[in-house]
């Protein structure tokens, strides 16, 4: 059998970068006017988008629930603008913003589904079609590049999964078993990219995995690898 690749991540432009700065500016300043004009411009924003600009921007903005469901339900907005707006709703996400997140999940844009799996890892338990099309998502293998790091889509999807704590299921079980076979691929990124979702879920091949990579010291995300292992260690010191 083939060993499985990635494909290749999808990046942010400085372009778009600029473009969500400007927004940025225009809400901070603005009040709830300017969170108004922002979700104007987004009709002509460019497809790209820097989320926590974006985030930060919106919470300093009065009034922002009400205004933030507008452009959740604004089909002239991006849809990747739309699912970020879902994710700053947050707790406040409700019965009509969950059945729109429904349909940003099964957006053809990557981007869209990305932010769209955010919002329902930042939002109150999700209906039960909800957690099934996170299922769908576990098998997406886009990765998507921001500024700081490279995000498989499938990863982010088990990850928001695994935090609803609900019973694995086939799904969970099938994306575990596909992560499983890659912690002896060749390629080392791919392999570590086995180990980090794998030991994050807390699964014990993964967390092994880990630390025989953090032993040997031969591979160059092993900077990384010893920080995620501390922060394991963290977290199960920090279980009643």
């Amino acid at each position: 059998m083939s060993e499985t690749t990635e494909r290749p991540s999808l990046r942010i432009s400085d372009e778009d970068n600029a473009a969500m700065r400007g927004l940025h500016q225009a809400v901070s300043s603005g009040g709830f006017a300017g969170l108004v004009t922002a979700s104007r411009k987004l009709r002509e924003a460019p497809t790209g988008l820097v989320a926590a600009l974006y985030r930060r921007a919106l919470a300093q903005a009065e009034y922002q629930a009400f205004a933030l469901k507008a452009i959740v339900a604004d089909p002239l907005v991006l849809e990747r603008y739309r699912a970020v707006a879902a994710q700053v709703l947050g707790q406040r996400l409700g019965a009509g913003e969950w059945t729109r997140l429904g349909g940003l999940l099964a957006s053809d844009d990557p981007w869209c589904r990305f932010f769209a799996i955010r919002a329902v890892a930042s939002g109150p338990t999700p209906p039960t079609e909800i957690v099934e099309k996170l299922e769908t998502l576990m098998s997406d293998d886009h990765r998507l590049e921001d500024v700081f790091h490279v995000v498989p889509l499938c990863d982010e999807a088990a990850m928001t999964r695994h935090g609803l704590a609900l019973p694995p299921g086939p799904a969970v079980q099938g994306f575990t078993a596909r992560r499983r076979t890659q912690l002896s691929s060749r390629d080392p990124a791919l392999r570590f990219a086995a180990i980090r979702i794998l030991s994050q879920l807390g699964d014990f091949e993964g967390v092994r995995a880990l630390k025989e990579w953090v032993a040997s010291g031969d591979d160059e995300p092993r900077g990384e690898g010893r920080a995620l292992l501390d922060e394991l260690r963290r977290r199960a010191s920090n279980r009643p």
